[in-house]
């Protein structure tokens, strides 16, 4: 046992004086648009680049260039996004590539890379790669709403209830290598393979990777970031992980030792946008790159918002601001859900240790922990006009999302309305509330719980209700549409729906998308002021030359 200790911190040595004397790997810039990268790929040759973007708003195209040169070609492909290369030439491209986050999720389809017609394969794709040989794909194709992967296509060797992505196949053919999300919420995953046969085998333990993976040469180990140094790390066959410094990126590499970084030099932001008392246009109040609109007071003048930080004690921070562009001020960590009618009290829900809603006061005041009542997640919350009780949707453990109402004097939430119904807003007079139910109904309730539910006349599928006007004879709804944010105003009497407001950042370079949920946008009763949050990135490609002998 000695004897391999001593073995293996010789190893660490070695390794670390090869790290040093090493040069580090040459860097060459390929891009410099403003917008966001959706692939990057070499072909068979080495020289030949490859890369998919969205630059300055537009739909993600395909172009490429050669080593040696930042010059591109457009190739005539769009929308689209390169998902691989095969042995032979031919893309694998995902058509109807949208306007997210990576991956793109499409239509999977082949190109031969001298040009020509592509050819459809399968609908509903987010990740794809080619067999050594080029003659099969292996692809994460989505049905019924979960992710599955399928190699060659059509053969289906694991399914999955969270999410999958960035699929490689081995350098030899008999193992598809892959990123296994178990929830859809969570970024945390692990390092998969999988045989043909269907058996699958966890190589790391849960862990949040942030990029591609990438397989060694004569396929026996795997390479992937992770952590918030983005440090790569790879794992062998028998589950083995070491720090791989020497790897530069995880996107591809030729046989020459050229890496491509697609995601290295990134600005990933959310931000908020708000019209406000004193201003002509609208005014940018994030903080810190990844803040969220929870709430937005009556007279527009209070943001209450929250920011995720990546510090070592990450999560979430929940802050309020004053609208004329002062300093916020930090409330407590948790997550921001709704300001009270009087703007004396910030609702927040906490985690640790155990799921709760927290009651801050904005000025002088103690927090105040609401009893939890055996819910194990809350979407979100809002006050009833009086202040004296919320509304919720949330969820209990192994059953469905539901509403509920709970009283900030004390008790646990009480269920609302049937189960799977998701409250969403509270008339003006506190006596309805307005939600939808998992088959996509949207129905107006007796806060009492009194009588039968009427149906909102004028919602329609995929809208998502925002706002009730002031004097409480409409609704606001935002659209389907997912650019620009669209929200329509919806008579309760006559079902009237009619177009109210098109939201939309004025630089659309970089755009992702906005922000889902009730946060979406933010709306005042009055309909005078209003806050929505969205997302951007901007990136860059990059090549580095890391030699022949990258492959330690």
């Amino acid at each position: 046992m000695l004897a391999a200790a001593l073995t293996f911190y010789a190893g660490l040595r070695i390794q670390a004086r090869r790290d040093r004397e090493s040069p580090p790997p040459t860097r060459q810039r390929l891009t410099f648009r403003r917008g966001f990268l959706t692939g990057a790929r070499f072909a068979p040759d080495g020289q030949t680049i490859v890369h998919s973007a969205a630059w300055d708003g537009k739909p993600s195209e395909i172009f490429t260039s050669r080593v040696g040169s930042s010059e591109s070609r457009l190739l005539g492909i769009f929308p689209a996004g390169i998902l691989a290369i095969s042995s032979t030439g031919e893309m694998a491209i995902s058509l109807g590539c949208e306007n997210r986050w990576e991956p793109c999720f499409g239509t999977l389809a082949r190109a031969p890379l001298a040009g020509g017609a592509a050819r459809e394969v399968l609908e509903d794709v987010a990740s794809a790669d080619w067999s050594p040989d080029g003659k099969e794909l292996a692809a994460i194709h989505v049905v019924g709403g979960r992710d599955r992967l399928e190699y060659p296509i059509g053969k289906v060797l694991y399914t999955t209830e969270g999410f999958l992505s960035s699929v490689r196949v081995s350098p030899k053919g008999n193992l598809v290598a892959f990123l296994d999300n178990p929830s859809r919420d969570d970024s945390r995953g692990f390092v998969c393979v999988v045989d043909g046969g269907g058996r699958k085998r966890f190589l790391t333990q849960e862990l949040a990777p942030t990029r591609p993976i990438l397989w060694s040469p004569a396929g026996d180990e795997i390479f992937f970031v992770h952590g918030k140094d983005l440090a790569i790390r790879g794992v062998a066959l028998s589950g083995r992980v070491r720090a791989a410094s020497w790897i530069p990126a995880s996107d591809d590499v030729s046989h020459e030792g050229l890496f491509l970084d697609a995601g290295g030099f990134r600005n990933l932001r959310r931000d908020i946008l708000a019209l406000v008392p004193g201003a002509s246009k609208e005014r940018n109040l994030s903080w810190l790159g990844d803040s969220t609109a929870a709430d937005l007071s009556p007279d527009g003048r209070q943001l209450l918002f929250y920011e995720y930080s990546s510090s070592p004690d990450k999560g979430f921070v929940t802050h309020l601001r004053k609208t004329d562009g002062s300093d916020p001020k930090m409330l407590g960590k948790g997550k921001a859900l709704a300001l009270s009618p009087d703007q004396k009290w910030a609702l927040m829900g906490i985690a640790f240790p155990e799921p709760r809603l927290a009651l801050l006061p904005t000025g002088v005041g103690e927090p105040r922990l609401l009893p939890g009542g055996g819910i194990v997640q809350y979407h979100w919350a809002s006050f009833f006009p009086d202040g004296r009780r919320i509304l919720i949707a949330a969820e209990e453990k192994g059953k469905a999302p539901r509403s509920y109402i709970q009283d900030i004097a004390g008790g646990p939430p009480r269920a609302f309305a049937e189960e799977g119904m998701r409250a969403t807003i509270v008339s003006p007079d506190g006596h309805e509330i307005a939600g939808s139910t998992q088959e996509g109904l949207y129905l107006i309730y007796r806060a009492d719980g009194e009588g039968r539910p009427r149906p909102i006349i004028g919602a329609e599928p995929g809208d998502f209700l925002v706002q009730w006007s002031a004097d409480g004879k409409s609704i606001l709804v935002r659209g389907s549409e997912e650019r620009p944010l669209t929200l329509y105003r919806v008579d309760l009497a006559t079902g009237r729906r009619e177009r109210w407001k098109e939201l939309a950042p004025p630089d659309p370079a970089g755009f992702l998308e906005y922000h889902t949920g009730p946060t979406t946008a933010r709306v005042t009763p009055d309909g005078r002021f209003y806050a929505y949050t969205f997302f951007t990135d901007l990136e860059r490609l990059t090549l580095m030359d890391a030699g022949r002998n990258w492959w330690k």
